[in-house]
Order: structure tokens, then sequence, then C-alpha cells
């Protein structure tokens, strides 16, 4: 299995890397709860119903974890947490919840290991090669 890449010229203003031609990954497509709970019902014993009652329960019970502050990790997909986007203020009496907290997001990161080399390898990426459009 192998990912498309296509050229892409940097818009970044820095000397460092203004101008310069960098790989981009090129998305093949979406694909959808219902796809993939057709293709793992083709797969298993699950019905699609199944597969789609059972994301939909994940995905609730999900959110109602990350909303009492835990993480969630899924084994082999990778840890989802709460983190909130803030302005910062000099002084910690000057900073109010209303108006210096500008968002709540969803952070993830891979699962994955460490190889020998501290090189960290994304389980959802493992195998995978990569070719030109």
């Amino acid at each position: 299995m192998a990912i498309k890449v296509r050229l892409e010229k940097s818009k970044f203003k820095e000397a460092n890397r203004a101008g310069k031609w960098y790989a981009r990954t090129v998305n093949m497509g979406d694909v959808t709860t219902e796809e993939l709970a057709e293709r793992i019902q083709r797969n298993s014993t699950f019905t699609k119903a199944d597969v789609q009652g059972l994301v939909v329960a994940l995905v609730d019970e999900m959110r109602q974890q990350l909303q009492m502050g835990k993480t969630v990790v899924l084994d082999g997909v990778g840890r989802f947490r709460l983190s909130v986007e803030s302005e910062a203020v000099a002084d910690k009496d000057d900073f109010h919840l209303g108006r210096n907290v500008k968002a709540v997001r969803c952070a993830f990161v891979p699962a994955g290991k460490r190889s020998q080399g501290g090189k960290k390898e994304d389980s959802l990426a493992a195998g995978v090669g990569v070719e030109w459009l």
C-alpha cells in the first residue's frame, strides 16, 4: 500500500524555507463511517448496523470522557485529549476565562513506538510506501 505525493513550492517567507520544494500528500478522497461499516461487515461477523452503532456509541462515550477531563486512549490508534487555546497575559490576575480562552480543541497523538534511533513510528502509518501521483 502506498500514499501519493506531489511537489509543492513553499509559501513561507523565511529565507531558509522560501521558494523551496516539498513533498505533500494528495488526498485521494474521504471514507465515511457508513463505507467503513460496509467494508468491516464484509470481513467480519458484524452487520453494517452493528458497526455503525458501535462507532456512534464510541464517539458519544469518547466525548463524555473527554469533557470530564480524561485522555481517551484507543490502542493502535492513539490518544485524544481536550486542550485550550488562549491569549497570554503579563499578570495572572488579568486572565479571564471568557476573554482569554479562545477555543477548546481536541488534540490527537497517534499511537506508535520509538525506533532504536529515538524516532517515533506511527502505528497507522507503519509499512506504507510513498509514490508520485
